[in-house]
């Protein structure tokens, strides 16, 4: 089909599309119709040979026109093509029709006259509607011309059938013509309307395309805007930043020297009253060095007291502990005899069991022993149980014992180290009690530095506070700019931020413009 259209239709690719259309369906009709005739022709060698040469010549005279036809198409001449072979092709059946007054006039409303409405149906396809008009007109007159020249040949039968025919045949060639002129309208105001309907929306494919443009370079200005604010952001950003971060450790910095002043200022303060109350403290410490010197010696009888009672603790705890291992070794004989017990109970379960079955197997004579037998399974279980328990709070008092031994043995551990302690302190005492005299003389070089450092402390204290007030005027300077600094550093994020979205915005748009090409 390629080959037939480059072969017919190549002066026609830059016609009107409806013209192109028409020419296409035109060369195809052309093609099949010539292939039909050889098909009829055939058709009437083996159906009806006595008229074989009359419609040999009707359908090479078609055939030959179809051939024409084809050759006008390969020109470009459209019309001229479609109004030669619809006027040869109507000429060629309206001779035959009246052909037919003098061979078999009976026939003539039964065969050519289908041709010409086909032919008619052709020339609206084809053929503008003048022509159409002139070609109904030309078959109308062809019919009232046959049936005036057939009607005094035929009589009865073949004349009503005539009449009929005449009527049927001009009302139906009419009845075309109205409709293919209907919708040959029909398709030329559609066709109009097609028309303006492209032109508008070509129109308004200009008018989308500049715009288009116009947004384009629109976009392509904001990207580059963008980068530029971007940038601009991004270096403000990190200098508000640096700012914000010297100004952070500036102000750090100053709260660690203001911290240092504070400590320093409280340690002065407490540092005098300290030293005051030092002063009263070293002063009562003479007095009471001499009230320790007898108090010393009375705890070294006290001591030497508690040693002895310790001594016989120790040995009360001690007997105890013995008896803790004795009752161990009970607990554990107890032990083994309820385990003795526990396997009792389980063979007294195997033997009821086996007296059960017994039983069973003795039927109604060992119902009795079998009940007894069951009794003693349920005492054996129970017994089990119990021997269960019982080892249970064995298993609970061996571990208490355990722990009280342990017990035990800890609490002699720490009164021997009371005692060993309680000798310890009386030796010290003993030494405390030497160097009491010492102590009374070093109070008094003590007193004199006392009141030396005391007036030290003082002066430190007046300079400290005078220090504090300046350190406090600069932190508050410094706050101050250092929340100006956060401020501008939080203006610039967002900034920052509003100029990577309208980047973000350009670029979108420059894609989208990109994917509507």
């Amino acid at each position: 089909m390629t080959l037939f259209k480059r072969l017919f239709l190549g002066r026609f690719e830059s016609a009107d599309f409806i013209i192109r259309k028409k020419a296409n369906a035109l060369m195809y009709y052309c093609l099949i119709g010539s292939v039909l005739m050889v098909a009829i022709t055939l058709m009437f060698m083996v159906l009806a040979p006595h008229i074989l040469l009359q419609m040999g010549i009707v359908t090479v005279l078609i055939f030959t026109a179809f051939c024409t036809t084809l050759m006008i198409l390969r020109r470009g001449r459209y019309y001229l093509a479609a109004n030669f072979f619809t006027g040869l092709v109507a000429i060629l059946l309206t001779a035959a029709f009246l052909v037919k007054i003098v061979r078999d006039v009976h026939t003539g409303y039964t065969t050519y006259l289908y041709f010409m409405i086909a032919v008619i149906v052709q020339a609206v396809l084809f053929c503008r509607p003048r022509f159409v008009i002139a070609l109904a007109s030309f078959f109308v007159a062809a019919d009232v011309i046959f049936f005036i020249l057939a009607r005094p040949r035929l009589e009865g039968l073949h004349l009503q059938a005539a009449t009929v025919g005449f009527i049927d045949s001009t009302f139906s060639i009419l009845f075309i013509l109205v409709t293919g002129i209907a919708i040959m309208r029909i398709n030329a105001h559609a066709q109009e309307r097609v028309e303006r309907e492209s032109a508008e929306n070509r129109k308004n494919f200009q008018r989308v395309q500049g715009l288009m443009e116009s947004i384009r370079e629109a976009s392509g200005n904001v990207a580059r805007s963008s980068e530029v604010l971007t940038g601009a952001a991004s270096a403000f950003s990190d200098n508000t930043q640096s700012q914000a971060a010297s100004a952070e450790q500036i102000m750090a910095t100053v709260e660690e020297v203001s911290a240092g002043v504070d400590n320093v200022d409280g340690g002065a303060r407490d540092q005098y009253v300290r030293m005051n109350e030092l002063l009263g403290n070293i002063k009562s410490l003479s007095n009471t060095i001499a009230e320790m010197g007898s108090s010393i010696t009375k705890a070294l009888t006290v001591t030497r007291t508690i040693t002895s009672l310790a001594g016989q603790g120790d040995e009360s705890l001690r007997s105890m502990s013995d008896s803790m291992q004795t009752i161990t070794g009970s607990s554990n004989e107890m032990t083994g005899i309820v385990k003795i017990i526990n396997d009792i109970s389980d063979r007294i379960n195997l033997l009821s069991l086996n007296a059960a079955i017994e039983a069973a197997r003795a039927g109604d004579a060992g119902r009795g022993f079998a009940v007894v037998a069951d009794e003693i399974s349920k005492l054996a279980d129970q017994t089990s149980s119990s021997i269960k328990e019982i080892d249970s709070h064995i298993r609970v008092n061996n571990g208490e014992i355990i722990r009280g031994t342990a017990s035990v043995g800890d609490a002699v551990e720490v009164i021997r180290k009371i005692i060993e302690g309680v000798n310890t302190i009386d030796a010290l005492i003993d030494e405390i009690s030497g160097q009491m005299g010492n102590q009374q003389s070093i109070n008094a070089r003590v007193n004199e530095g006392a009141e030396l450092a005391m007036k030290r402390s003082d002066e430190m204290r007046i300079a400290t506070e005078e220090q504090k007030t300046a350190v406090t005027e600069i932190s508050r300077s410094i706050s101050g700019i250092n929340e100006i600094t956060q401020k501008n550093s939080e203006e610039s994020e967002r900034l920052f931020g509003h100029a990577r979205e309208v980047k973000e915005l350009a670029v979108s748009l420059q894609r989208k413009m990109a994917e509507t090409e």
